[in-house]
């Protein structure tokens, strides 16, 4: 689902319109699998913020009225929150969540999938400039995640560890990360 939320996003975003206030009622999945996205509060374009109300999931620097902080990273945050909350099996509390307070969400479900957390974090951090900034960087790193997982044990983390060194290195940047299974 991470996956193809962020390859929506990432068609938007080349157009220029940005959605800012996703809510998971927008987005339906079909039979077969498909993901669709219903923009119900309204799709904008660059440098536009907003009017109304916001959901749950968008970005803290929306929540803020920061329009000159609002940027393709306001989107990946709302994506990346709402991948959190499935594997936390809970939503956020309040319209005023502090990204700093996140954690794991094996902490609220156990059997989450263990290494989820690294991937997920740069695209939640509070700061937008520290966050991931585009649509494609949360493709690769979900990506990422969901190859490398199955693997198993110590080849799973060190392949974790790695991206997310480039991501730090990279500031979010576009990755590339290759698997090889022998």
């Amino acid at each position: 689902l991470g996956i193809e939320l962020a390859e929506l996003l990432e068609g938007l975003h080349g157009a220029g319109q940005y959605v800012y206030d996703l809510d998971p009622s927008q987005i339906v999945i079909e039979r077969g699998g498909r993901v669709r996205f219903y923009a119900v509060s309204g799709i904008y374009p660059a440098g536009t913020m907003p009017t109304g109300q916001l959901g749950l999931f968008s970005a803290p620097e929306l929540r803020r009225r920061l329009s000159y902080r609002v940027g393709a990273h306001s989107d990946v945050y709302a994506v990346a929150l709402l991948l959190y909350a499935l594997l936390a099996k809970r939503a956020p509390l309040d319209a005023d969540i502090d990204p700093h307070m996140l954690c794991t969400p094996r902490v609220f479900r156990p059997e989450c999938p263990l290494g989820i957390w690294p991937y997920l974090r740069p695209s939640l951090e509070a700061n937008p400039a520290r966050r991931t900034g585009h649509a494609r960087g949360l493709k690769l790193a979900v990506g990422a995640f969901a190859r490398g997982h199955f693997v198993g044990g110590d080849l799973a983390l060190a392949r974790e560890r790695a991206v997310m060194d480039e991501l730090e290195r990279s500031g979010g940047a576009v990755l590339e990360v290759t698997s090889r299974r022998s």
